[in-house]
């Protein structure tokens, strides 16, 4: 009996460093405020959010040519 309460008091002093907790994922709404503006995006919560982000950076960037073919 004593073992099963030394296994639970464990469990739950040190159940979150085994993944056993849960965590809301961070955003940085100012980033997506900014991607959404300069996309023209609603961004959704289901959606990729550094995929629009990163698509943000990136509008207005000239192109610039290259190769020979």
């Amino acid at each position: 009996m004593r073992s099963l309460w030394v296994g639970i008091l464990c469990l739950l002093a040190f159940g979150s460093w085994f993944g056993c907790s849960t965590s809301a994922p961070h955003y940085d709404y100012r980033q997506l405020a900014r991607a959404s503006l300069r996309l023209h995006l609603d961004i959704d919560m289901e959606d990729n959010h550094l995929l629009y982000v990163e698509a943000a950076e990136w509008v207005g960037v000239p192109h610039l040519l290259g190769g020979n073919t």
